[in-house]
């Protein structure tokens, strides 16, 4: 698989480092939008361009990337409230293909699957008060992370006790506080916490470093190349 990496830091030089031990080749790297045009206009053609780039570049990394017919993964948060208009692209163009997520970490994805099975019981079990934490390094841009806002979506809902999540300590009545803590140059660490008077239950991902998100979005990747549309995590790691 002939690789296009946008966005060059440490996710990139790891996606890099990764892709190479699976057998692919990585044919060009790009760290700017004008970089990435660079690239693509000298006829330097990938199977596959897989974005880690900033909350403030990605939607004109995916713009230009759907409108000229490439298959993308990107693992960049903090753009979702454009993602309508990055899916119309998408559409715009049915040769090309997004898959995205907020985490590609299989184990992440395992985590997300077991919490939908925790917030079905919740919803039995008043008595639980529920809480989410997240932990990431002080580079990391958007608070709460985009993984943190995916685990507390299986607890909210109209008919639910959590209409919405927010960040303590002005966080609502009624909603689901998340709390994100930026310290020091931990990977990511995310616990669903269901508190009552009588014990607490405790689901954590703890990430060790980056190779695992690397690896999630290479097979990401794999997955993507074949097909055209789009794709998230729940198509490579269905829940049955």
């Amino acid at each position: 698989m002939k690789i296009g990496i946008v966005g060059y830091g440490k996710m990139g030089h790891m996606v890099e480092q990764r892709a190479a031990a699976r057998g692919h080749e990585v044919l060009w790297r790009a760290n700017s939008y004008e970089e990435l045009v660079a690239a693509v206009v000298n006829g330097q053609e990938v199977d596959v361009a897989i974005e880690f780039s900033s909350p403030a570049a990605v939607v004109e990394n995916l713009r230009f990337c759907l409108s000229h017919g490439m298959k993308v993964v990107c693992g960049t948060t903090g753009w979702y409230f454009k993602l309508q208009d990055v899916l119309a692209i998408q559409a715009q163009h049915p040769a090309s293909a997004l898959f995205y997520a907020p985490n590609f970490s299989l184990g992440v994805r395992v985590v997300s699957l077991l919490t939908q099975q925790l917030a079905r019981y919740e919803k039995l079990l008043p008595q639980y008060d529920v809480a989410i934490e997240e932990t990431h390094h002080t580079a990391k841009l958007d608070a709460p992370s985009g993984t943190a806002i995916l685990l507390a979506e299986p607890f909210l809902g109209e008919e639910g006790r959590y209409k919405e999540w927010a960040l303590p300590p002005n966080a609502p009545e009624g909603a689901l506080p998340i709390t994100a803590h930026r310290i020091g140059s931990v990977p990511g660490t995310h616990t669903v916490r269901l508190d009552s008077a009588a014990d607490t239950i405790e689901l954590t991902h703890v990430a060790k470093g980056r190779e695992g998100f690397a690896d999630g979005a290479l097979a990401a990747a794999e997955f993507v190349t074949s097909r055209c549309g789009v794709f998230t995590m729940e198509d490579l790691i269905p829940e049955r």
